[in-house]
């Protein structure tokens, strides 16, 4: 045991090594804060930091492997080049406070948006809406049909409606 004063300061040139490869131990160091500290726990090859111990990065993070985070706040732009996949409900916003959601497709200009300020789902660019499979479409509220519009098959219409052009 080496017991070093705090008005002391040690400087060391060179290498430390703790311990040997397979054969290593632990070390720990504290902050100013009770029960803060950072742990290279030899036993689980980890590195802790125990406590109101955190970490700071100033420069850019690499990291090769997976990565389990229990929960992320990010303040700024995230650009992800893999593909997303979501496990549970993806929710964009809070009641009554939402986002634009923009989607792309393979067409330049072609887009869906969910616009947050109008409450409204564009289809942008010549994005269209195509259902498949034996499902019915509902329209409630007032709906306006603006260029040609091709019905095929049964088709009801109910309530009061107005037809201008020829039919």
């Amino acid at each position: 045991t080496v017991d070093i004063s705090a008005s002391t300061k040690v400087q060391i040139s060179g290498v430390v090594d703790v311990g040997v490869d397979d054969t290593g131990y632990d070390v720990k160091l504290f902050g100013a804060t009770s029960g803060a500290h950072m742990l290279w726990d030899e036993s689980a090859d980890d590195l802790k930091l125990v406590g109101a111990a955190s970490m700071t990065i100033v420069s850019d993070l690499d990291v090769d492997g997976t990565t389990n985070l229990d929960a992320v706040d990010i303040d700024g732009a995230v650009d992800i080049d893999g593909a997303i996949s979501v496990g549970n409900t993806l929710t964009v916003g809070v009641d009554n406070t939402g986002y634009d959601v923009k989607l792309f497709g393979a067409t330049s200009g072609a887009y869906a948006l969910w616009d947050e300020s109008a409450d409204d789902l564009k289809l942008v660019g010549g994005a269209g809406l195509v259902q498949s499979g034996s499902g019915a479409n509902t329209l409630t509220g007032a709906t306006t049909i603006s260029g040609g519009a091709t019905l095929s098959g049964t088709n009801t219409i109910s309530g009061a409606t107005t037809f201008s052009n020829t039919l």
